[in-house]
């Protein structure tokens, strides 16, 4: 009996060395800016990426950490090392957060809202030093999310307490979730963007999922169009698979055929992910408009969100790019839904559309793509373009391109142009993009044909025709709402496939398809996403 007992307790002891670990990190902050917005104090401090917006409540910085761990694992608890802990001199009387708001509504009136009840509290906040967040799956990879709060505020008191070293251990423990196994061309090539979105990334190599062997070659990247253009794409897909890609053609009517769903996007969807498993694929391209009433590759509608009494959904692609569980949890047939749906928001595979209807838009993309790839002007690579028009009454709307302008290599031009109410910069942008500029990031606000200076266009989808960069194509992104709206039945195109489509305009565009968000005084999501 005693021998039995023994061996039950080395079993479990050695079954916990197999499925536990743990990641020790250290944390420093010390350099903190201060600015007055309306008699109350804006803090940014540095290192922290992030603010704590509960409405009402003060805007707190914090650090938001993604972490790679085993490829099964889950973060079980942390444990702190050590903290250093000081108490700011002064008094602070912290701005509260207000309500996101569509862009698009900049002469709507929001009540400034404060809980004055919350700023006569005696206790610290947030109440916590961290907070675990539910890990993620990349393609494989794990990532484990982290909320690290350095800055601790008494409201009652108007103190601030800093956190200025806080070192943790992370403890995660394994077989929390099945591995997905891939190919050796596979993880190299996502492993790549693990070393940008953890702060581990000499761990990549000790936690990388394990490889699955074949003896079939990769199809690396599928163009999924419908059958009467797949003739056009021919030539691209010969010249990917010169460039080293193998590539398929793949039709909409072929996929409807051969895989099970309830409508043809979640037969795409399945029809990618049997193909990530079992084939290696990493890129899709899908070749057509996503017209809601006539779609060519329809796309997902995801939501509903509700903004101003008004439901929408959103026109969603990246639902055949995050391929984990099926993006309907409670089967309510509502895709995406953050608090009732298992959505991770993390990309498996690289997606891409290009909104064509005909021939004629397939020969003129994949000649444009020819003369970015083969014969690009080199004088134009690091040249980034910055228009900002007026986002709302008594807002910096410079605020994220002076953030972008920042974060831009040394060796970039950057320009810059505040164009605030002035309607008579309205050829502003699209006589700057013809003096050469790679990148453009439009900031103002917008609808399906254009971003808009007051009443005028700062952008808009007749400009795309005009542009004359034969070798000089750029990539535009936009904050405002709606111009990438891809599967509006509005005719002409919106501005997102006018420029696309067009001879000399873009060769890509990122633009929302439904609202863009601001809010006022800071950067909006919007703002934060870009820069």
């Amino acid at each position: 009996m005693k021998v039995k007992n023994i061996l039950i307790i080395f079993i479990l002891f050695f079954v916990n060395l197999i499925f536990a670990g743990h990641i020790i990190k250290e944390f420093s902050f010390e350099k903190i800016d201060f600015k007055k917005i309306d008699n109350y104090d804006w803090i940014n401090l540095e290192g922290c990426d992030a603010h704590l917006e509960e409405v009402g409540k003060p805007i707190i910085p914090f650090k938001n950490i993604n972490i790679l761990i085993p490829p099964s694992a889950e973060i079980s608890s942390i444990e702190i090392l050590e903290l250093e802990k000081k108490e700011l001199p002064g008094n602070y009387y912290l701005y509260p957060a207000q309500m996101p708001r569509p862009i698009s509504e900049y002469d709507k009136e929001y009540p400034f809202i404060i809980d004055r009840e919350f700023y006569e509290t005696k206790e610290e906040y947030p109440k916590e030093i961290y907070k675990i967040i539910s890990s993620g799956n990349k393609s494989g990879f794990r990532i484990g999310g982290i909320f690290i709060f350095p800055l601790h505020y008494i409201p009652k008191e108007r103190k601030l307490i800093l956190y200025s070293k806080i070192k943790i251990k992370i403890n995660y423990e394994e077989g929390k979730y099945d591995i997905i196994r891939l190919t050796k061309s596979q993880r190299d090539l996502f492993a790549q963007d693990l070393k940008y979105l953890v702060i581990n990334p000499e761990d990549i190599d000790r936690f990388s999922p394990p490889l699955r062997i074949s003896d079939n070659p990769d199809i690396d990247y599928v163009i999924l169009t419908d059958t009467n253009l797949v003739s056009a794409f021919i030539p691209l897909r010969n010249w990917l698979r010169k460039t080293g890609l193998w590539a398929e053609i793949r039709t909409t009517q072929w996929v409807n055929n051969n895989y099970s769903g309830r409508d043809l996007p979640e037969k795409i969807r399945n029809f990618i992910k049997n193909y990530f498993h079992t084939q290696g694929l990493k890129y899709v391209l899908l070749g057509g408009d996503g017209d809601y009433n006539n779609p060519i590759v329809p796309t997902r509608q995801a939501g509903p969100l509700t903004v101003s009494g008004y439901t929408r959904f959103i026109a969603c692609d990246l639902y055949y790019a995050d391929l984990d569980w099926s993006w309907d949890g409670n089967n309510d047939n509502l895709f995406g839904q953050l608090k009732f749906d298992t959505v991770d928001l993390y990309h498996d595979i690289y997606i891409g559309r290009i909104p064509v209807e005909n021939t004629n838009h397939i020969n003129n993309f994949i000649n444009k793509l020819f003369r970015y790839l083969k014969t690009p002007d080199t004088t134009y690579q690091k040249k980034l373009l910055l228009p900002a028009a007026f986002l709302f009454s008594g807002y910096n709307h410079m605020q994220s391109q002076d953030s972008i302008e920042n974060l831009s290599p040394s060796d970039w031009i950057v320009r810059k142009i505040d164009q605030g109410t002035n309607d008579a910069r309205t050829y502003e942008v699209r006589d700057s993009i013809n003096q050469k500029f790679h990148f453009v990031h439009l900031v103002a606000h917008g609808n399906y044909a254009a971003s808009w200076i007051s009443s005028q266009p700062q952008y808009h989808r007749n400009y795309t025709g005009q542009q004359t960069n034969t070798n000089a194509l750029c990539i535009i992104n936009a904050i405002s709402c709606m111009p990438g709206a891809f599967d509006s039945a509005v005719s002409p195109s919106c501005l997102a496939e006018s420029a696309l489509n067009a001879p000399n305009a873009a060769i890509g565009v990122i633009m929302n398809t439904r609202f863009g968000f601001g809010q006022p005084p800071a950067m909006g999501p919007s703002e934060r996403l870009d820069g």
